[in-house]
């Protein structure tokens, strides 16, 4: 389980260009080292306190012919980072500093204040999103790699293009939401379609 699997986030940090890497999307969210126990705790504490303030506005609408009750996102977020919590307790390496980057970004969002229900949503069902990606693939690097076999390297490639993703998602997701925080008037583009840059396995 050495290797490879300990830092794969670091590599994929590496791998994004300078450009990138000097933005200040990427420089505005603290991505710097925190043990895990931590950053998760804020998380947590931060996924709670949206949970009531939804529950406390009722807030739920109508998309594609459904009813979206908010909190129910943040239900899920919830227990997306108890379980990672979980592998992260059964697994020594996931409180390195590489683990704090994607909830690093996860956090920032979750600290975004908006008072719009539809930008709300589409926030919280972007952490939900994002949540479950990242303890999803932790849990693949626990299993898969670090193990002798032929395809070892194919899936370290695929989980890192995978967690790329998850950073370019958390990246545009702090330049689009704070872009419709301060804008004043209907946004130009639906706040809805935003999450079509969410990675496609979800």
């Amino acid at each position: 389980m050495a290797g490879a699997t300990k830092d794969l986030w670091t590599q994929v940090v590496d791998q994004l260009s300078q450009t990138q890497k000097n933005s200040s999307d990427f420089n505005a969210i603290d991505w710097q080292c925190h043990k895990r126990v931590d950053i998760l705790r804020d998380v947590l504490t931060l996924v709670r306190a949206r949970q009531q303030e939804c529950l406390d506005r009722r807030w739920k609408l109508s998309h594609n012919g459904q009813t979206v009750v908010l909190h129910e996102y943040l239900d899920k977020a919830a227990l997306w980072v108890k379980r990672f919590i979980e592998v992260g307790d059964a697994c020594v390496q996931y409180d390195t500093a590489h683990m704090s980057l994607p909830w690093g970004g996860i956090r920032f969002l979750l600290r975004v204040v908006v008072s719009d229900i539809e930008t709300m949503a589409c926030m919280m069902e972007g952490v939900e999103a994002m949540a479950a990606v990242i303890t999803r693939y932790a849990i693949y690097e626990r299993v898969y790699l670090g193990r002798a076999s032929s395809v070892q390297k194919e899936l370290e490639d695929a989980i890192k293009a995978m967690y790329v993703d998850v950073l370019m998602y958390l990246l545009t997701a702090r330049r689009y939401f704070l872009k419709s925080k301060l804008s004043e008037g209907p946004q130009s583009v639906p706040i809805w379609s935003f999450n079509i840059f969410m990675p496609r396995c979800t």
